[in-house]
């Protein structure tokens, strides 16, 4: 059987043309990293990082030393790793391929080429955006809402159609689950028990399949954003 994809959202990168992202990428330096590998950076600088192939995620500690996800990154994804992000840190789900660029040189290209720069801008703030909407469901509708809105995420970064709904193939513990929205994982595994007893979902081996999206989209008033807001 195949399987067809759910609107999946584009790469972060969609903004920039192709000669752009070469543009970029030319003056990148390249490293392979292992699965689950922390990644670290030189305090004194800041980069830009470009996920070749391969998967990350960025965690940062609560006071509490609880790890919550703040964002996942897949193949053709960037990340400004700038001194605003200083407490996060980013680790390898899979074998992963990165693209560094210094500040310094990124201040340079765009310094030269002032289409890049605008775009370089326009891309920043929809990464507010997203960090902005995902704030929204949690701050607003509490847990329910951060795991029904993370849930729809998910679908729309991963998604796939079977017979019975949308299946989300990655696979993801309730303690993943549960760093992705600050909660425990006992919490998590409650929350998914309710969901699968009113039918809107399942749980087929390591794997969620959705039966009513509808019904997660009502628990954090979706606002149906664009497939490149709506993502991990």
């Amino acid at each position: 059987m195949s399987l067809a994809y759910v609107n999946h959202s584009p790469r972060n990168t969609s903004l920039f043309t192709v000669e752009q992202m070469a543009k970029l990428m030319s003056h990148m330096s390249f490293r392979e990293y292992a699965t689950h590998t922390t990644i670290a950076r030189n305090p004194d600088e800041m980069y830009v990082l470009y996920i070749k192939w391969g998967k990350v995620r960025l965690n940062i500690l609560t006071d509490q030393g609880k790890e919550v996800t703040v964002s996942a990154l897949n193949e053709g994804d960037m990340l400004f790793w700038d001194e605003a992000l200083k407490q996060v840190t980013i680790r390898t789900n899979e074998p992963t391929r990165i693209g560094w660029i210094k500040q310094s040189v990124l201040d340079a290209l765009l310094r030269e080429d002032p289409d890049l720069a605008s775009t370089f801008v326009r891309w920043q703030t929809r990464m507010n955006a997203l960090v902005m909407m995902k704030l929204r469901d949690l701050l607003l509708f509490g847990k329910h809402g951060a795991l029904s809105a993370t849930l729809v995420r998910l679908a729309n970064t991963y998604g796939e159609t079977v017979p019975d709904g949308i299946r989300i193939p990655v696979r993801l513990t309730n303690e993943e689950l549960a760093k992705f929205i600050g909660a425990t994982r006992e919490t998590v595994n409650r929350m998914l028990r309710s969901y699968v007893a009113k039918g809107v979902l399942s749980v087929k081996g390591p794997h969620i399949v959705i039966h009513n999206m509808a019904y997660l989209k009502c628990e954090h008033q979706c606002l149906s954003c664009p497939p490149n807001i709506c993502r991990t």
